[in-house]
């Protein structure tokens, strides 16, 4: 009875992990960026009063300081959030030139659209009172509610306009649907007989050693530049609570 019993649970954790497994196949890529987002986030979190204690002793006003703040606070964040979006949200994962030229541009406008609200929105939620210290920052609680929003925005852009050169199998195989629809229409056009075995398959952007090398590098920089801001960011909290307790 007992082996019995173990083998039904055996096979129940089995098929728990399968779902677990099925459902994270299904959502892959919105599980993905919300991932890299909430590291992007503990990025944009980390040097946001990283900056603001590098800038303080130089006499800014509160206004001036918010804005300077979340200005180099966005360009880290920024440069820390295209490569793993590329890679691993969008599995773009081709550096030839033209491709990553024109995908890193189109990101820069996107998250500078997105900047820009940030940087007008901060600031004035500040002004109109969201500047209760938190976490050693009085832009920090402004932070995050403008973070929030502008996390669903650039996962929409970054979706339809950004990240075209694809190649995830589900992006190969959804270009690969479409290629056979327009054959058969051409078939079934001229009186052809369609038949899916006779149409070439669609070739996916070619993966060279080259673009897994900088793949990796890209992605260990990324990692540095995490640990360093949730690190910072976790010293932050910590020198918060002693000083309330203190």
């Amino acid at each position: 009875m007992a082996e019995k019993k173990d083998v039904s649970t055996a096979v129940a954790i089995e098929k728990k992990d399968n779902k677990v497994l099925e459902l994270y196949k299904k959502y892959r890529e919105i599980i993905n960026y919300i991932v890299v987002g909430g590291m992007t986030t503990l990025v944009r979190w980390g040097t946001t009063p990283l900056f603001e204690e590098l800038l303080s002793p130089l006499g800014f006003k509160s206004v001036a300081l918010s804005f300077f703040t979340t200005f180099l606070s966005l360009a880290v964040t920024i440069l820390f959030a295209f490569p793993p979006n590329k890679i691993f949200v969008f599995e773009s994962r081709s550096f030839k030139g033209k491709i990553i030229a024109t995908e890193f541009v189109s990101f820069i406008a996107a998250r500078a659209v997105a900047s820009v609200l940030e940087l007008a929105g901060i600031p004035l939620l500040v002004n109109l009172g969201v500047n209760y210290p938190l976490f050693g920052s009085e832009s920090m609680i402004a932070t995050m509610l403008v973070s929030i929003f502008v996390l669903v925005a650039n996962y929409i852009f970054s979706k339809l306009v950004v990240f075209k050169n694809r190649t995830s199998r589900k992006a190969q195989q959804k270009e690969r649907e479409r290629e056979l629809k327009k054959a058969k229409k051409e078939a079934e056009e001229k009186g052809y007989a369609f038949s899916e075995n006779q149409d070439k398959p669609v070739v996916a952007v070619p993966i060279t050693r080259k673009d897994k090398i900088i793949g990796w590098v890209l992605t260990a920089i990324c990692a540095v530049v995490f640990l360093g801001s949730s690190g910072y960011y976790l010293y932050t909290i910590v020198c918060d609570i002693i000083a309330k307790f203190a």
